[in-house]
């Protein structure tokens, strides 16, 4: 969690009626829901809502990650069975 931790506290403290209005990228967005949240029992509620952004931040970076790995695994695989496309 460390690592989502420094960019969410970094919008945080930068979050303004502004970017309320306009939010630049989607920690803004989730940072404007859980601020218009009034529902005890909703996901972005409270300190609830800024746990679940920094799970779903490090969800997005992670999905990212894999999937360039993997991604990077099957071409040096097709590299390695077809030497005549290097």
């Amino acid at each position: 969690m460390r690592l989502v931790q420094r960019p969410v506290s970094e919008h945080q403290a930068e979050f303004s009626k502004e970017i309320q209005d306009n939010p630049r990228d989607f920690i803004d967005a989730y940072l404007v829901e859980i601020n218009k949240t009034t529902d005890p029992n909703s996901s972005f509620h409270g300190s609830i809502g800024e746990t679940s952004l920094s799970a779903v931040a490090l969800d997005l970076f992670q999905a990212g990650s894999f999937t360039t790995s993997t991604t990077l695994a099957w071409a040096v695989l097709f590299l390695i069975l077809h030497l005549d496309v290097q």
